[in-house]
C-alpha cells in the first residue's frame, strides 16, 4: 500500500512538471487590448503584402492588432509604443533578463542607373549596378515596459546603475566617432586630388589612393563596434 501511494505521488509530480514545461512553451498571441489567446501561431510573410499571423489555421491577425506573440520560432514583440509616428514591425527577442534585447534585419536595394561625369579627357558615361544592403535594428525593454530603440542614449539611461555596461557603451560611441573621422578624412583626401585639375594637371593618383585607403580603414572601428551593445546588456543581466 505504501509503495502504491509513492508511485501515485511520483506520477502526479511528473505530470505536473510536464504540464509546466508545456505551458512555458505554449504558442500565444497577446493583442493590443492585453488579451492573450493560446493556440497554433504562424508568422506569414507573403512576397506581395504585409506580414500577418495565422492563428489555429483560420484566423488572421495583422501586425497592427498584436502586441506580442510566441511560437516555436521564439518570442516576438511589436515595436509600436503608442506615438503617431511609432513604427509597427515585429522584432525577435534575442536576450532575456532584467533587460530584454530584440532584433530585426531589413534589406534595402537601389536600382542600377547610367551616369555621366566630366573629366579632363572628356565626358565619361558609366553604369552603376545598384546596391543591396542589410540593416539591423535593435530594441530593448526593461521592467516589462514598452520597447525602446536600443540607441546609446536610451541604453545609457537604462543601464546607468552598472559601470561595466556604461563603459562598453562609451567604447561603442568612441569607435563610432573614429569611424566617421576616417571616412571624412578619406573623402577629404580624394577631393583634394581634384583641386586645380585641368588638361595639363590631372588628378593626383597618390591622393586618391591614399584617400581610399584612409576611408576603408573605417571598417576597423566598424567591426570593433560589433557586439558592444549586446555585451553591455549581457553584463547588466549577469551582474
Amino acid at each position: 500500500m505504501f509503495i502504491f501511494i509513492l508511485l501515485n505521488l511520483s506520477v502526479l509530480t511528473l505530470t505536473g512538471f510536464t504540464q509546466t514545461r508545456i505551458d512555458s512553451n505554449q504558442s500565444f498571441i497577446t493583442l493590443k487590448s492585453r488579451e492573450t489567446i493560446y493556440g497554433k501561431v504562424e508568422l506569414k510573410s507573403p512576397l506581395f503584402g504585409s506580414e500577418y499571423l495565422l492563428f489555429n489555421d483560420t484566423a488572421k491577425y495583422t501586425v497592427q492588432q498584436i502586441r506580442a506573440f510566441q511560437n516555436e520560432e521564439g518570442y516576438f514583440a511589436n515595436t509600436y509604443t503608442g506615438g503617431y509616428y511609432s513604427p509597427e514591425k515585429l522584432v525577435k527577442r534575442t536576450q532575456t533578463g532584467k533587460v530584454n534585447l530584440f532584433t530585426t534585419h531589413q534589406m534595402y536595394s537601389t536600382a542600377g542607373s547610367w551616369n555621366s561625369m566630366s573629366t579632363p579627357g572628356g565626358r565619361v558615361t558609366y553604369y552603376n549596378p545598384g546596391t543591396t544592403t542589410f540593416a539591423r535594428f535593435d530594441y530593448f525593454s526593461k521592467d516589462t515596459n514598452d520597447l525602446l530603440p536600443a540607441s546609446r542614449d536610451n541604453l545609457m539611461a537604462a543601464l546607468s546603475d552598472n559601470p561595466k555596461s556604461i563603459q562598453l557603451l562609451r567604447e561603442h560611441k568612441n569607435l563610432g566617432v573614429a569611424k566617421i573621422v576616417l571616412v571624412l578624412a578619406g573623402v577629404g583626401l580624394i577631393g583634394s586630388a581634384f583641386i586645380g585639375v585641368d588638361k595639363d594637371h590631372p588628378p593626383s593618383v597618390g591622393l586618391m589612393v591614399g584617400g581610399g585607403i584612409v576611408a576603408n580603414l573605417s571598417w576597423v572601428p566598424y567591426f570593433m563596434q560589433n557586439g558592444k551593445i549586446e555585451n553591455a546588456i549581457e553584463v547588466y543581466n549577469r551582474d
